[in-house]
């Protein structure tokens, strides 16, 4: 690592093609660099200005400013940019004629201060990468180039209609529009594009219904259309969609049964059709492994009825193998000068199953205690009734149970206490009887984990059981004979916006309706495995820089 102020003098360098100073210490204004510089890359430093003026450096093909100081205005680009990174920075506008910069590949811009309407693009000939997410760019979409492959505005203020225009696209690959004000419609066009990979239109305004033509042999591996005003039947075209890894349709009005025949799909991981108007039971699967590659599934906040499915809980592959948490990375790679860029995309996907504010009856199957690899189970606010079954004692990997208002009867199952991954349990309002476990993990649990459950007793209710013990009080810290306190290590999903995901996938955030503790967790978890979800890797060999 190298700290202290930027070496000088640079521009006595004269020979100097390429110069990597990214993540080292260094810190205070950029002075000087020489003209004979291409391959500028000073990420992940403290550089807070650059005095130096680039437009002169006419040999300079590659800047990468990303995660450094720099603030206010972006100053003008030498002609011969291809690639150019200054996210997560401070910038607040951009002053640069980009009209100008025909040889411009990619711009990264996420993450800084942008306000204004949104840049005029259509001239940029040979731009296929634009990252403008997390900003505070308003106004209506203006067109592309037709170069373009991947495009994120992500966590913005644009508004108005999506422009018919970017149904001619025909390169576009990864387009993110969400957590923005879209109204209108979904252009039909983008379920005809064969190398759309990922669509992600996720927390708009959007209405009607989802088109039923998405064609054979599509390229489509993620489809986020959750938090819009979407309505009708889901289309059986998307059987059409064999790549087809994360559908996420959550808080929609999307009416209908279950749409068993998505069961084919092998390559499904992620299943979120929570907060819409689905209805009735769910039918038991006539094939042998439906939803094979499955990992997360939640129907929570529909209608659904009948008892649970005790076949899928039986045939859910994914969830009983050792690699239920999955890693997924995007590869966008782009070219210049003979060395390959790629902007990678992660997305964290760990075993969750999610039935709860339905109104499934019945007893839960004994078939889910071979799910052994679930981090998380949520039936709660249904009807089911029975015992809490004693295989999930099984569940060793178990991070968070939600059995709550239900009327599950009996004891709480001592197999229970063998969870030593479990953190939250919250059994409470049912009809449940007898002493509460001791032990492990449930001398961490509240009393509000069992509170609406008159038959219990024992730790932590004031309600007494007959020859009843109480827990040893906690040693004083720093005694090493105590036991020791349980510590998170949930592996959880990052999208770095989205496929993700998170997955952003970028990254797939389950926030809406979960609780704050499993909110927390989740962006706890994500600034730990890695601030920095996109990062420009060159490749191995000789050509590395």
């Amino acid at each position: 690592m190298i700290s202290g102020k930027i070496p000088l003098p640079l521009a006595n360098l004269s020979s100097l093609e390429v110069l990597n100073l990214r993540y080292n210490f260094l810190q205070g204004p950029l002075q000087e660099l020489p003209h004979s510089i291409e391959f500028f890359l000073i990420a992940g430093n403290d550089i807070s200005a650059i005095s130096v003026p680039l437009a002169n450096l006419s040999s300079l093909k590659v800047l990468e400013l990303r995660d450094n100081s720099l603030q206010g205005l972006l100053q003008e680009l030498p002609h011969s940019i291809e690639f150019f990174s200054i996210a997560r920075n401070n910038i607040s506008a951009i002053s640069l004629p980009l009209a100008n910069l025909s040889s411009l590949k990619v711009l990264d811009l996420h993450d800084n201060s942008l306000q204004g309407p949104s840049l005029p693009l259509a001239n940029l000939s040979s731009l296929k990468v634009l990252n403008l997410r997390h900003n505070s760019l308003h106004g209506t979409l203006q067109g592309l180039p037709p170069s373009i492959f991947y495009f994120n505005i992500i966590d913005n203020n644009f508004f108005g209609e999506i422009p018919s225009s970017m149904c001619g696209l025909n390169s576009l690959e990864y387009l993110y529009l969400s957590k923005n004000n879209m109204s209108g419609t979904i252009p039909k066009c983008f379920e005809n594009f064969s190398n759309l990979s990922v669509l992600d239109l996720g927390n708009n305004n959007l209405h009607g219904s989802i088109s039923g033509t998405f064609v054979e042999g599509n390229s489509l591996s993620r489809l986020d259309l959750s938090g819009n005003h979407l309505e009708g039947p889901l289309p059986r075209s998307l059987i059409n969609c064999s790549k087809l890894a994360v559908l996420n349709l959550g808080n929609n009005m999307i009416n209908g049964s279950f749409p068993y025949w998505l069961e084919n799909l092998a390559k499904l991981r992620v299943l979120v059709l929570r907060g819409n108007r689905f209805s009735g039971p769910i039918p038991t699967s006539k094939v042998q492994f439906p939803f094979p590659g499955l990992l997360v599934i939640d129907l929570s906040h529909n209608d659904f009825t009948g008892p649970l499915p005790a076949r899928y809980f039986q045939q859910f592959q994914a969830m009983m193998k050792e690699e239920s948490v999955e890693y997924y990375e995007v590869y966008v790679t782009i070219t210049i000068k003979g060395v390959d860029f790629e902007v990678i995309k992660v997305l964290y996907i760990f075993a969750m199953i999610d039935l709860s504010n339905n109104h499934f009856k019945g007893e839960i199957s004994e078939n889910i205690g071979g799910l052994q690899h679930l981090k998380g189970l949520n039936f709660s606010h249904n009807y089911l009734t029975g015992h809490i079954p004693q295989t999930m004692g099984n569940l060793s990997n178990l991070e968070w149970l939600d059995l709550s208002s239900n009327k599950l009867v009996g004891g709480i199952p001592e197999q229970l206490v063998d969870l030593t991954f479990l953190e939250v349990i919250n059994l409470s309002f049912n009809d449940l009887t007898g002493p509460i476990p001791k032990g492990k993990q449930f001398n961490t649990f509240g009393i509000e984990s069992y509170e609406g459950n008159l038959g219990l007793c024992g730790f932590p209710l004031p309600k007494g059981c007959a020859n009843d013990i109480a827990p040893p009080l906690p040693l004083p810290e720093g005694d090493h004979s105590a036991h020791v306190i349980f510590e998170w290590n949930i592996v959880l999903m990052g999208y770095a916006s989205g496929l993700v995901a998170g997955v952003a996938m970028g990254y797939i955030a389950f926030q809406t309706g979960k609780p704050q503790w499993f909110v927390t967790m989740v962006e706890a978890k994500q600034r730990k495995m890695g601030k920095r979800s996109m990062k420009i890797r060159p490749p191995k060999g000789p050509s590395r820089i």
